[in-house]
């Protein structure tokens, strides 16, 4: 059985890589659920306005 052997400097660089990938993809994270309030907030605006264009044209 080979086992291998991983130094305390190469699980350090791992754990540096590793958190900065998760660090990144949590900003990912927020700024996609800023986009998608934006769009609720757009959609509503839509279904607002082609609501009150219908009860006023009734």
């Amino acid at each position: 059985m080979i086992e291998r052997t991983i130094s305390k400097a190469e699980l350090e660089v791992l754990l540096g890589t590793k958190t900065a990938e998760a660090d990144g993809l949590a900003r990912r994270v927020t700024e996609l659920e800023g986009e998608l309030t934006a769009a609720r907030t757009s959609l509503r605006q839509v279904i607002k306005n082609q609501s009150e264009g219908a009860a006023s044209s009734t």
